[in-house]
């Protein structure tokens, strides 16, 4: 069996925005949920549950240009970010075309761009917007994130995106050393993305998954 070795790594999660502060978060204990703090402050008190684990000083200005952002939901924006501390983590600069062909990418994800299709939702039921901008369907697709991270680092190995709920990064995980194992791709990018609206957390707040501030243990709407 070909062995497989982890040689750079990246994060942006609510514990932590780099892998040194997230894995110190970690061992101190810290909470990374807190108070709902990327949605309206009206709409967030008409939720049951208005508690996450956001990611938090994120500013995607200091990551992406404004023509960059127009195409980026924010769930890429973060597969971007992670995979360029990954990259660098490795000491990766940039590939040759040499190496192109064996440089693949796997992330998983359960819903994709849900940012862009919420405001989109929005625009064209609430709003009665007759036409929607053309760059919906790139932002929103579930392998979006996939695309960008191949398009922008020139991975042209295998591509693939396991899609199978909170499953999806272990899933990601097993493909990804399959692909690796069988010599399809000799370097790989692995992730689990998501970016949840205030929709999400509505459902998931009504179908009980997530709790109300009374019930929150550690976590309270105070941070």
């Amino acid at each position: 069996m070909r062995r497989v070795v982890i040689t750079g790594m990246g994060v942006l999660a609510a514990p932590g925005n780099t892998v040194e502060e997230f894995f110190s978060h970690l061992v101190e204990g810290r909470s990374g949920s807190r108070a709902i703090q990327n949605i309206a402050p009206a709409l967030r008190e008409r939720l049951k549950c208005r508690i996450a684990a956001e990611v938090c000083c994120y500013d995607p200005g200091k990551h992406f240009t404004e023509k960059e952002l127009d195409q980026l939901d924010r769930f890429s924006q973060f597969a971007l970010v992670a995979a360029r501390q990954a990259l660098e983590d490795a000491g990766w600069k940039e590939f040759t075309p040499e190496q192109q062909p064996r440089v693949g990418v796997c992330i998983g994800t359960a819903y994709g761009g849900t940012e862009s299709l919420d405001t989109q939702y929005y625009s064209l039921y609430a709003k009665n917007a007759s036409r929607l901008p053309p760059l919906v369907i790139p932002r929103l697709m579930y392998n979006a994130a996939t695309c960008q991270i191949s398009m922008r680092f020139q991975a042209r190995g295998p591509c693939l995106t396991p899609t199978t709920a909170c499953s999806s990064s272990t899933h990601a995980l097993q493909q990804e050393i399959q692909v690796e194992e069988k010599r399809q791709g000799e370097y790989q990018e692995q992730q689990n993305q998501e970016g949840q609206p205030a929709s999400l957390v509505a459902h998931f707040s009504r179908a009980g998954g997530l709790s109300a501030p009374s019930a929150a243990g550690g976590a309270s709407e105070s941070g």
